[in-house]
C-alpha cells in the first residue's frame, strides 16, 4: 500500500535514515497513522549521533501539528504524573531511556485508556490519544525485548546524516 500522505515528503529521507525496505514501509505506515489514529506502538529510534533521529522527530511534528505535539521530560514515567499528555496526539522523548518504571509506563500507553495524574489533582481515567517517539544513542539505554509488542526499533542507517542530505532540506522539515 502506498501512504500519499507522508510518502513524497518523507520518503526521501527514509531513504538514507532506514536501509531496510520494510522497516521504512512500516515507519512511513506509523507516520501517516499520526493524522488519523494513534499507534499502538512505541517508535524506538536507537543510533549514532547526528544520523537522523532528531530530524525524524521533527517530521512527526510536523505531521501531528505542533499543536498536538510535546517534548516530554527525562522524568516522564518514573514518576506518578504524566498530566503532559493531555491533549496531545504525540510525545517525543528525546535522550530518554526505557528501563525500569518508565519502560512499564510507556507500555501502559499501548492501551486505549489510560490514567493520568496530574501534580495537586486526583488522577483522571481517559481515552488515549498519544504516540510516542523515543530517541536515543545508545541501546544501553533500553531493556526491550526483541519480541514486545509494544515496541518497534528500526534498524538506523550509522552515517552522519549531514553527509547525505544538505542543513537546507533538513531545516525544511522545521
Amino acid at each position: 500500500d502506498s501512504y500519499p500522505l507522508c510518502e513524497d515528503f518523507v520518503r526521501p529521507f527514509l531513504d538514507i535514515f532506514i536501509p531496510g525496505e520494510d522497516e521504512k514501509n512500516y515507519v512511513i505506515y506509523w507516520l501517516n497513522c499520526l493524522k488519523y489514529q494513534r499507534n499502538n506502538d512505541v517508535l524506538v529510534l536507537i543510533g549514532t549521533q547526528g544520523n537522523g533521529k532528531n530530524t525524524l522527530m521533527q517530521l512527526a511534528t510536523v505531521i501531528s501539528g505542533r499543536h498536538n505535539t510535546i517534548i516530554g521530560s527525562k522524568a516522564f514515567g518514573r514518576d506518578k504524573f504524566n498530566g503532559e499528555v493531555l491533549k496531545r496526539k504525540l510525545v517525543n522523548l528525546d535522550e530518554y531511556c526505557i528501563k525500569g518504571n518508565a519502560k512499564e509506563s510507556l507500555k501502559c500507553f499501548s492501551n486505549d485508556d489510560v490514567t493520568v495524574e496530574i501534580k495537586g489533582r486526583d488522577p483522571v481515567q481517559i481515552q488515549n490519544h498519544c504516540s510516542f517517539i523515543v530517541a536515543n544513542n545508545s541501546m544501553r539505554s533500553t531493556d526491550i525485548e526483541f519480541k514486545d509488542r509494544r515496541f518497534t526499533c528500526p534498524t538506523l542507517n550509522k552515517k552522519d546524516l549531514l553527509l547525505h542530505w544538505p542543513k537546507d532540506r533538513i531545516a525544511a522539515f522545521k
